[in-house]
């Protein structure tokens, strides 16, 4: 073995390892990237259970029946702020990316509209209430609610997309 055929054979593998090296990061990216995306999944699904959970406790079928626009006598309007903090903590995890938008939409879209339908009192008459009671206390109100507000304000934008799309699809169907 001449000293020529070992100095070049030693700089192939000095060229090799930082080689190996680059795609073995490129291979760990993608496999963390893939895990994160299945643990903010997993998230979002208890996400989802938990606020089932939460809407099927025992004390809360006041809530749960003035969601779905029962008739319900003289409910406690603080159960009303429950069910409406669980939406802004929905908004909270969406704003730091925590849960996506899209998933929002599909997942809690229908409970957040039908909170917004819901009487007696409306969920605008309760945060309003709400509003003017807190500011002899608090001084700054707007931001009360502010989250669930800006779901319900996502959640009927994205719907007149949808209805635009829906529109023109049928439009091009017809032809």
């Amino acid at each position: 073995m001449s000293i020529l055929n070992v100095f070049f054979e030693f700089k192939f593998i000095d060229l090799a390892l930082p080689f190996l090296t680059l795609v073995a990061l490129f291979l760990a990216y993608f496999q963390l990237t893939d895990l994160r995306k299945h643990k903010k999944i997993e998230f979002t699904y208890q996400l989802y259970r938990d606020f089932f959970i939460y809407l099927n406790e025992e004390g809360n079928s006041d809530q749960k029946t003035w969601l779905f626009g029962g008739e319900v006598n003289n409910i406690d309007e603080t159960k009303i702020g429950d069910l409406l903090e669980q939406f802004e903590a929905i908004w909270s995890l969406q704003n730091k990316k925590m849960v996506e938008k899209d998933i929002v939409y599909d997942l809690f879209a229908y409970y957040i509209t039908k909170a917004s339908h819901a009487k007696n009192p409306t969920a605008k008459e309760y945060i309003e209430k709400l509003r003017i009671e807190e500011t002899n206390t608090l001084g700054y109100t707007e931001d009360i609610f502010i989250g669930y507000e800006t779901l319900l304000k996502q959640i009927s934008n994205k719907r007149v997309l949808y209805k635009k799309r829906f529109m023109k699809h049928l439009k091009k169907k017809k032809k």
